[in-house]
This record gives structure tokens, C-alpha cells and sequence, in this order.
């Protein structure tokens, strides 16, 4: 049976949470997959619980809600996000995705295949349709009341207190942001106009984001 379903939209604290998961759930949780790992397992558009190990019993990677939806509903599984703010996620993965093309080593493979881009700018690398509205991309189809939990990046560690109360974790982890590196490569600030820009391509997401920040997290400020 899958207890968990963790949904790690890009840039989003989920290497963190992922070692969390590690500290509390042990051998039972899934690799961390990445999309061409979930890609390679794909049957009809959805993870076949037959090519999970046995005992697995959290499941935590770059899953769209509808290759999970099965495991969802059929296993009631409790399903956790974290989201960030929209227009900083896109700032954050443009240099996390500079960073590769600097450090070619990190992954050959993908700087081969784009270090043709390496002076692509920030508002080029978030006009392509791939970078926009990936939060929208990752969650489409899953109800908004559905969510067992959704945490924010910008308040990581008592959000992660929040969530291991409610599931009565043991190891009570010490919550960690990981990556700092790929925010020492990037340029000191991005202009208002640019995050403008950028918060225009992700209407949807910015949309997305407060919808569920207003149902999830309704007293912040």
C-alpha cells in the first residue's frame, strides 16, 4: 500500500524534503524519481504499481498528478506538494539549469544537449513553453480540496514541524535547504520589469499558487 505521494514540481525544496522522507521512512520510500525515470515506467500515461519494490510505501518524485491519480484514489494515498513562489521558482530554475552549463560535469548528458544555450538570458529561458506554467503542468487534474498537505518553500522548516506532527514522525528531521551552490552562481538581483515579464508567462501558476496558499494556509499574512 502507498501512504504518501510526494510531488516535487521543480525547484521547489524537494531534494530537501526527499532527505527528510530518507530520515523517517527508510528503505520503504521510492527512489527520488526524475522525469526520465518516471517516463521509463509509464504505462498508458500512469505508474504501474507492479514496477514499485515491495514495501515501498512513499512514493516521491517529478510525478504529474495524473500518472499518480490511480495510486491516489484507488489507495487513498495522502498527497503532499510544496510550492513556492511562482516567479522565483522560474528565477530559481534558470540557475539551477545555468549552473549545469558552468559545471559541465554535474551532468554531461544535458550539457551536451543544450550548451549551445549557455548565454541564454532569463526572460529567453522562461519564454519557452516548457518553463511556463509548471506548477499548472504538474497538478492539473488534481482537485484543490484534495491535497493532504501543501507546504511552502518560504517557510520550510515550520511548515516541515507542521507536517511531521500530523504524521506523527518519529525522527523528528532537522529540516535543511539544500542547493545553495546554484544560488552563489546567480546574478545578485533580477529587475522589477524582468519579474514582470515572468509573472505574466505564469499567469496560470500565479493563479494556482493562491488558490491554494488561500485554502491550505488561509491565516498567513
Amino acid at each position: 500500500m502507498i501512504e504518501i505521494i510526494s510531488i516535487h514540481i521543480p525547484k521547489t525544496a524537494g531534494t530537501s524534503f526527499y532527505h527528510l522522507l530518507q530520515q523517517e521512512y527508510g528503505r520503504s520510500l521510492s527512489i527520488s524519481y526524475r522525469r526520465k525515470d518516471v517516463v521509463a515506467v509509464l504505462t498508458d500515461g500512469e505508474i504501474p504499481t507492479t514496477t514499485l519494490p515491495i514495501g515501498c510505501r512513499v512514493l516521491h518524485g517529478h510525478f504529474y498528478y495524473s500518472e499518480v491519480q490511480p495510486i491516489h484514489q484507488q489507495q487513498r494515498a495522502k498527497l503532499i506538494c510544496w510550492l513556492r513562489d511562482p516567479v522565483e521558482r522560474v528565477i530559481s530554475n534558470y540557475h539551477f539549469f545555468r549552473a549545469g552549463l558552468i559545471d559541465p560535469d554535474r551532468n554531461p548528458a544535458v550539457y551536451d544537449q543544450n550548451k549551445h544555450r549557455i548565454q541564454e538570458t532569463l526572460l529567453t529561458f522562461a519564454a519557452r513553453p516548457e518553463n511556463r506554467n509548471r506548477i499548472a503542468t504538474f497538478l492539473a487534474g488534481m482537485p484543490i480540496d484534495d491535497f493532504y498537505f501543501v507546504g511552502r518553500v518560504e517557510h520550510f522548516a515550520a511548515d516541515v514541524k507542521k507536517l511531521g506532527q500530523l504524521l506523527d514522525w518519529q525522527t523528528h528531521p532537522l529540516p535543511l535547504l539544500l542547493n545553495q551552490k546554484d544560488q552563489r552562481l546567480a546574478p545578485a538581483s533580477v529587475r522589477e520589469q524582468e519579474k514582470q515579464a515572468i509573472a505574466e508567462l505564469n499567469a496560470l501558476d500565479l493563479q494556482i499558487h493562491q488558490q491554494l496558499l488561500a485554502r491550505y494556509h488561509p491565516n498567513a499574512s
